[in-house]
């Protein structure tokens, strides 16, 4: 018996169709492959090549533990690097300074640099790094990884030629701020405000980290950024960088040892990794946890820009104009001058009127189809943007801080919402609009971000402006070969998969790395992006699905329930995913009663050894002033053995109104965390510190002296004469009272890290804090 063959669909167009989806694969493998890592190099590698598994051996010896400003064990890894800087024959110089940037702020920093003198110097090159940690994790990545890649680099520089330019290799204390406002980077203004080399540096390079895993991106380049992008790519390395990263970084509130070189006049570029941000600032922050590749990528930016900083001429460093620029493969770093964004968005707005009068005048489009088709895109992303938006809210309900475990999964779920919901919606109007209608007005959202970007954030133009080109490019092909996508052609489907890559290339590109930095946060972005980016590649998805788009939504919803299965239940953590827990013990040693302390919303196992099952939910206020919030968690304790802080009067005068009280206020416990507040109501005039005048503070004054070395600090007030003054003395100490006999956490639970909060809560975690009332 002889088969049908009324419907039979010829092999050919199969394969026509599959070559359309290898295309669109393609395209998106070159984009994830640009965000990956170089393999590492062993310990055994050449010795002018930057090796991963030497540098990893930093990384053991200094991630030993948490290793927070002041406290010993950052005393230690401040010696360790020290040790190391003369086993490769370079001289350290210790810098050790008070530093007072911020009202109420002020620590003893001490940075550690070395300086390798060029053989024809037009100035230095600083490359930096901080050593300390947050007290909270080891700091294996933040930002132990950036000591370790200057280490390893300054070893293959010393193992080639010398260089021209003076290196200057900074490892910087005190960056990890300890309470909100300008409370971090206390040593790189350490060094920018007091070191006489800071006056001969021409270019900053800083090495950071904000998660574990991922490339090395150099997110940040001060402006006019034309020269430092030019050296970038020259360097020998590969590069991921590309404006828009920092025109995203800049808005965001967010700062780096970077800035204090910037505040200063100096040039210079950020680099860091930042995939799995879940375990940024936490115990999880581990040489076990930390990614090899990143601390390659990490290393060859270190080594590549020492090499090429340290061998140009200097004197046009941080020169020329602003550029946008974005890294190709094949093709390295792209540059072109902010002078060109305009004329290139005017040139994409007059090919679109083209191919939309073309297709007007062939009968292939007609207005009413594209505004009604405009009017189905705006409805489908305002959808889908609330969907994602409902996504992070209830996970957020539902989880808290904890949403950044499944964010992948639903960012997954979310976008599949969209793609099913876009894919159903066009799959619908094609056949009653027509493809073209739906493809033209698929692109006037791109038109109207160009504009945007070209006016407000010109370095984020290219974004929108290469992929509209080769859109628009796609829909003049087919205004001019009317082909139908059920019955495709070999050359149509080659020529529209050539040009859906580069839509592709450059959103794929870009939402990896957004995700990276904001995770679930940035969902409703994340969604926006994709659903441009199906409208950009509209003609090739309808011919990969041989004109049946419905179908693809029955993919995109297959996926989404995956997304939510992986995401799993709220209540389930582990060692991978650990449970995050605060526990404090404070003194009153004016009342020598002692307490439990904690900023969770209840106990949990752990924490319920100390604190009971129904601890007090109440303020602090006697404990720590400057705590604003109503529910922290209160339970007695016995009085452990700790000597509270110290205040002798020095001088106690009285000149035109004004009382001038000298005092010396001590730590006799050794505490790395030293704070003064003064009664409320009591308007401090004028405070200096050790001779410096402090700022002024707004409201209640306080002192925060969040790295104390010891030795005392003479503090003068000025005040209103016939004024009460009373002064409330605290020190804090990392980790709780031996005497305590407080049982480890589980391997599931990790303490509280300042991410959840943003360091905006005094009440830190794993603390021991005495306090008393001062009468002057």
């Amino acid at each position: 018996m002889a088969a049908s063959s009324g419907s039979a669909v010829p092999p050919h167009r199969f394969r026509y169709r599959a070559l359309v989806a290898l295309g669109l694969a393609f395209g998106m493998f070159v984009a994830w492959t640009g965000h990956l890592a170089p393999p590492p190099k062993p310990a055994s590698a050449d010795a002018a090549r930057f090796s991963a598994g030497r540098a990893m051996a930093h990384v053991r010896e200094m991630a030993r533990a948490p290793h927070p400003a002041g406290s010993p064990e950052n005393e230690r890894v401040l010696g360790y690097i020290a040790e190391q800087l003369r086993a490769l024959g370079a001289e350290p110089q210790l810098q050790e300074v008070m530093v007072h940037r911020g009202p109420g702020q002020a620590a003893t920093v001490r940075n550690l640099m070395t300086r390798l003198t060029g053989t024809d110097s037009g100035g230095a090159v600083v490359l930096l790094a901080h050593y300390d940690s947050v007290a909270f994790g080891p700091g294996a990545a933040d930002d132990v990884a950036g000591c370790a890649a200057l280490l390893e680099a300054l070893r293959a520089v010393k193992a080639g030629p010398p260089p021209k330019n003076d290196l200057i290799f900074l490892f910087t204390d005190g960056e990890e701020g300890r309470i909100a406002g300008h409370a971090g980077l206390r040593g790189a203004y350490g060094f920018t405000m007091h070191h006489p080399w800071a006056r001969e540096v021409k270019v900053a390079v800083n090495f950071d980290c904000r998660g574990n895993q991922g490339p090395s991106y150099m997110y940040e380049c001060s402006a006019p950024n034309r020269w430092l992008v030019r050296q970038l790519n020259l360097a020998g390395t590969r590069p991921v960088a590309t404006s828009v990263m920092f025109e995203i970084y800049r808005r965001m509130p967010l700062a780096s040892d970077l800035t204090a070189f910037l505040d200063a006049g100096i040039p210079g570029m950020n680099f860091a990794f930042i995939h799995r941000l879940a375990h940024y600032h936490t115990a999880l922050d581990t040489p076990e946890n930390l990614s090899l590749k990143s601390l390659q990528h990490h290393g060859e930016n270190a080594l590549g820009m020492a090499r090429r900083l340290g061998n140009v001429d200097l004197d046009g460093a941080g020169g020329g104009a602003n550029s946008v620029y974005f890294y190709l493969p094949l093709a390295g770093m792209v540059q072109y001058g902010l002078v060109w964004v305009w004329p290139l968005a005017a040139l994409a707005a007059a090919l679109y009127a083209a191919v939309v009068v073309a297709g007007l005048r062939r009968g292939r489009m007609d207005p009413a189809g594209i505004v009604y088709g405009l009017g189905l895109h705006f409805t489908v992303w305002l959808v889908c943007a609330l969907i994602g938006l409902a996504i992070f809210w209830l996970t957020y309900q539902k989880r808290d801080f904890y949403f950044v475990y499944p964010s992948l999964a639903l960012t997954v779920t979310a976008l599949a919402a969209a793609g099913g919901l876009f894919c159903l919606v066009m799959g619908l109007a094609r056949k009653r609009l027509g493809l073209l209608n739906l493809c033209a007005a698929a692109l006037l959202p791109w038109l109207f971000l160009l504009a945007v970007t070209s006016w407000k954030v010109p370095g984020a133009s290219y974004l929108f402006l290469m992929p509209l080109l080769t859109a628009v490019a796609g829909l003049w092909w087919m205004v001019l070969h009317p082909e139908d996508p059920e019955h495709p052609t070999l050359w149509g489907a080659a020529i529209l998969t050539l040009l859906g890559m580069p839509a592709l290339f450059f959103i794929t590109g870009t939402a990896q790395g957004l995700y990276s930095a904001i995770l679930l946060l940035g969902v409703a972005g994340q969604v926006s992006l994709f659903l441009l980016l199906l409208g950009a590649v509209l003609p090739q998805l309808a011919w990969m699905a041989g004109g049946h788009l419905r179908t693809l939504s029955l993919v995109f919803l297959a996926v989404g329930v995956a997304g939510l299965y992986a995401a799993g239940p709220p209540d389930k953590f582990s060692p991978e995913r650990p449970r995050l827990n605060s526990l404090t013990y404070a003194l009153n040693a004016d009342t020598g009663q002692g307490f439990w302390l904690s900023c969770d919303a209840a106990p949990d196992e752990w924490t319920a050894q100390k604190l009971g099952d129904a601890p007090r939910r109440e303020v602090i206020h006697d404990l720590l002033p400057l705590a604003t919030r109503a529910d922290y968690l209160r339970a007695a304790a016995p009085e452990y053995p700790l000597v509270p802080p110290s205040l002798e009067v020095l001088g106690d005068a009285v000149e035109n109104g004004v009382r001038t009280l000298k005092l010396r206020v001590d730590s006799p416990r050794g505490a790395e965390v030293l704070e003064m507040c003064a009664n409320p109501g009591l308007e401090v005039v004028a405070a200096r510190l050790n001779g410096a005048p402090l700022l002024p503070v707004e409201g209640r004054w306080f002192l925060c002296y969040s790295i104390y070395r010891g030795g005392g600090l003479e503090l003068e007030l000025d005040v209103e004469e016939g004024r009460t003054v009373q002064l409330q003395l605290t020190d804090f100490s990392y980790g709780l009272p031996e005497e305590a006999g407080v049982a480890p956490r589980p391997p599931r639970m990790i303490p509280k890290p300042n991410t959840v909060d943003f360091n905006l809560d005094p009440l830190k975690t794993d603390e021991t804090v005495v306090t008393r009332m001062v009468r002057l």
